[in-house]
């Protein structure tokens, strides 16, 4: 019995390395340890890009259920669905519907209990789902990036900080967490740049960035019709070839010889102008010059309202 359990213990550590991949990023093994969370993403002034958000889904086993409409009604306070549409969901002929809830931590024994009260604990369960949530929707997605299925990094900084942010391959019980990180990135002029941007451009290409003229970080890059690789050509065609806007806060980065307060350019079928105002190079990018100009324009003068830049500052 001793040599069968040490063989047991054995070939689950064997399983764990070879099936599981204890060696890369993705080791998640429930039976040994608790909850990985990847860490948190901040602008610069703290402000959540990219977090980890848990969601409960309720599970109904139609062919376990016995009254639809009883089940409905227990169900729809926990969902953004009436008991009619849920009825009607159930009453299809699908042997597991999923619904997604409202449920929180908080709310999630309560339910549970008017479950098993009502007996309905073999066809109705909750599942715990772990999403990466972006509370900033669609503004920042080139630089902030995004996750796969599998909440690994695919894109921007999801991406290239993705070691970081993954949470450590520790074997013990509890919470797992990645390291947070902090972008040079300022949402708040973010969504100036997406809401200028969509002033001006339709049917056309267009971009625009914000950069720190003193350190080259980059504060916020809005896009429309370009890859990823076009905008790194286009922010650093005007300042040096060696320039590369960094993301993190920490990170440096060589402005070259860049000292006009503005200028125009053109490379590759786009027409691109640079503004210096202040403490920031705006530089912006179309199909042709004037809408170009009207971009980096527009973005400084948004810029002073919402008093990001001091006017007296020009």
């Amino acid at each position: 019995m001793l040599i069968l359990a040490f063989l047991i213990v054995i070939a689950r550590l064997l399983w764990l390395y070879v099936s599981e991949g204890i060696i890369n990023t993705n080791y998640k093994d429930p039976e040994i340890s608790g909850e990985y969370y990847r860490g948190t993403i901040y602008d610069r002034n703290n402000e959540i890009l990219a977090m980890d958000s848990i969601e409960y889904l309720i599970k109904v086993n139609t062919k376990s259920l016995t009254g639809i409409s009883k089940a409905s009604s227990l169900i729809a306070p926990y969902t953004q669905l009436s008991a009619l549409e849920i009825e009607g969901l159930l009453a299809q002929e699908k042997p597991l519907v999923i619904l997604e809830s409202n449920l929180s931590s908080s709310s999630l024994e309560e339910f549970d209990a008017l479950i098993e009260k009502e007996r309905l604990d073999r066809a109705i369960r909750v599942e715990k789902v772990l999403k990466r949530a972006y509370p900033t929707n669609d503004h920042g997605k080139n630089i902030i990036g995004r996750v796969d299925e599998r909440l690994n990094g695919i894109s921007g900084a999801e991406y290239y900080f993705n070691e970081s942010l993954e949470p450590p391959l520790i074997l013990e019980d509890g919470v797992i967490k990645g390291a947070d990180i902090h972008l040079s990135m300022d949402i708040g002029i973010q969504y100036i740049c997406d809401f200028v941007l969509s002033y001006f451009v339709e049917n056309e290409s267009g971009m625009v960035s914000v950069l720190g003229k003193n350190d080259g970080q980059l504060y916020a890059l809005s896009s429309n019709g370009y890859e990823w690789e076009e905008l790194l050509d286009i922010i650093r065609a005007p300042i040096s070839p060696s320039f590369m806007p960094s993301m993190l806060k920490e990170e440096k980065a060589d402005i070259g010889f860049y000292d006009g307060s503005s200028h125009s350019f053109d490379a590759s079928g786009y027409e691109a102008y640079v503004l210096e105002s202040a403490d920031y190079l705006i530089i912006a990018a179309s199909e042709n010059s004037e809408t170009a100009r009207g971009i980096a324009e527009e973005t400084r003068d948004v810029m002073i309202q919402r008093g990001k830049i001091r006017a007296l500052n020009l």
